[in-house]
């Protein structure tokens, strides 16, 4: 692979780089979001049983 020769190739790279590790964080902040929820859901299950 060759390396850009002109600053708007560059520019480019960097702009596709910076939005696959947007795309990466936007997945990871999901994940984490959906276990946060998970864990939420058992706790109050739990809380639930513990107050009967």
């Amino acid at each position: 692979m060759r390396m850009p020769e002109r600053d708007s190739e560059w520019q480019l790279l960097i702009s596709l780089v910076m939005l696959a590790c947007s795309i990466v964080l936007i997945l990871i902040a999901e994940a984490k979001n959906r276990q946060a929820e998970a864990t939420l859901k058992e706790v109050s299950k739990i809380v639930k049983e513990v107050c009967r």
